[in-house]
This record gives structure tokens, C-alpha cells and sequence, in this order.
């Protein structure tokens, strides 16, 4: 059986996505005020849906596309995790 490799082509909103996510990682990772936590914590779930509107297969061989998958999770766990250790304190 024949695997097929399947890429799509870089658009601007594409590249776009991924300065958004590390943007919004990187607020994450510096600031802990509760709030803004809490706000990303819930963007980060509506990231995650725009992250399979955009890219739409994750069998994408793109680096682009894993790139912004990874990023992705990582902002969800870590928006998550620092949102529930800082509130618990």
C-alpha cells in the first residue's frame, strides 16, 4: 500500500496563527495575574478550535502545521497548569 504524503500550501493567515500562538505562550510563561490566566486559559481552548478550523488535516507533513499543533497543547497546558497552581495558593 502506497502512503500519501500530504502538504498543504504556507498562507499568510497560516503563519499568522503561529506568531499568535507563541505571542499568547509567551504572555502566559511572563505574567500570573489571575485574570489574565483565566482569559487565556479559556482562549486557549478557542485557539484549539481554531487550530483544526486553519489547518484542516493533522496528517500534514508541514513543519508549520506540527509546529502550530505543538504550540497549541503547550499553551493549553501550560495556561491550564499555571492557572490552577497560582489560584490554589
Amino acid at each position: 500500500m502506497k502512503k500519501f504524503e500530504i502538504r498543504t500550501p504556507v498562507t499568510p493567515l497560516k503563519a499568522s496563527f503561529v506568531v499568535l500562538n507563541a505571542v499568547l505562550l509567551l504572555l502566559s510563561l511572563i505574567f500570573s495575574q489571575v485574570w489574565l490566566l483565566a482569559s487565556l486559559s479559556f482562549g486557549s481552548l478557542i485557539i484549539l478550535n481554531g487550530q483544526f478550523l486553519i489547518f484542516q488535516d493533522t496528517r500534514d507533513r508541514q513543519p508549520l502545521s506540527r509546529l502550530s499543533l505543538g504550540l497549541t497543547f503547550a499553551l493549553i497546558i501550560v495556561t491550564l497548569l499555571k492557572f490552577v497552581v497560582i489560584t490554589s495558593l
